[in-house]
């Protein structure tokens, strides 16, 4: 069952890939992967759209600092 807040989903799935096994952490990680590369999990919608906007403000970021401009 979905969870909706004037008809916008509360919870969006996501592709996610398992982190790297270091640290503390890594015994919960791999409870949470099972032993799979990737996994869809649930998120809230609002940070799975930050997320994505972030996204993309990092790559112009990037493409910005490999362009030189001449005035």
């Amino acid at each position: 069952m979905e969870r909706k807040l004037d008809g916008v989903a509360l919870v969006t799935k996501k592709k996610r890939r398992k982190p790297a096994n270091k640290g503390s952490q890594s015994r919960d990680i791999q409870e949470v992967f099972c032993g799979d590369a990737f996994k869809i999990i649930p998120m809230p919608t609002v940070a799975a759209g930050y997320n994505d906007e972030m996204n993309h403000v990092d790559r112009g970021d990037q493409l910005r600092a490999y362009t030189i401009y001449e005035h």
